[in-house]
């Protein structure tokens, strides 16, 4: 078992908070995706070793593996006020709701800033596989954290164009022509449950 960061905003940190996220899609990178190397037997990816030329499942060589826990990286600012130190998380307030000390208004610090030490949220990998982006079923978005009317009725044209427009959010515009929902990037697809803050966190 490994522990490691990973990111998410603030809508995702609220769907993790609230039950309704238990999935993730990252983007894989640093493969050779194209023959000879890499084929695809049934929407499985398999990576070819190249000094025997046996083909591996390429969650093999995924960093991130079933047993992990992962702990999560969220907007944050830590203020000190008449109780001492305390951290604060982007994901308590509303949208448009200002974090705010004696007054004064104060700016949020990015997640990828975030110590160790201000981790509050804890997931246990439960399964890592690869797929294409595109491979989503309608169940897998729900479990992505969206919560729209049409993905809890179940209206696929909806949902998937709702997915489509989130996915397409989170890519930088210019890496939209490799990583967008058009181009079906393989993904890995992260399965997690929350659980506690594991025993002797930060302790040292």
């Amino acid at each position: 078992m490994a522990e490691k960061p990973i990111l998410f905003n603030a809508k995702m940190v609220q769907a993790i908070l609230a039950g309704l996220k238990t999935q993730t899609r990252r983007i894989i990178k640093g493969f050779p995706l194209y023959p000879p190397f890499f084929e695809v037997d049934e929407g499985r990816g398999w990576l070819e070793d190249s000094k025997n030329g046996t083909f591996y499942a390429l969650e093999a060589f995924s960093k991130v593996q079933p047993g992990d826990v992962l702990w999560v990286r969220e907007t944050w600012q830590r203020l000190f006020d008449h109780k001492g130190w305390e951290y604060k998380y982007r994901a308590d307030y509303n949208d448009d709701e200002p974090l705010k000390l004696g007054g004064m208004y104060v700016a949020w610090r990015p997640s990828i800033h975030m110590p160790r030490e201000a981790a509050r949220i804890f997931l246990k990998v439960k399964d890592v596989r690869a797929e294409q982006l595109k491979s989503i079923t309608i169940d897998e978005i729900k479990a992505e954290g969206l919560t729209s009317a049409a993905v809890h009725v179940g209206d696929e044209e909806i949902a998937f164009k709702e997915w489509e427009l989130l996915w397409n959010c989170t890519i930088k515009k210019a890496d939209l022509p490799r990583y967008g929902w058009d181009a079906n990037p393989w993904v890995w697809v992260i399965e997690f449950e929350r659980i506690d803050k594991p025993k002797g966190w930060c302790e040292s």
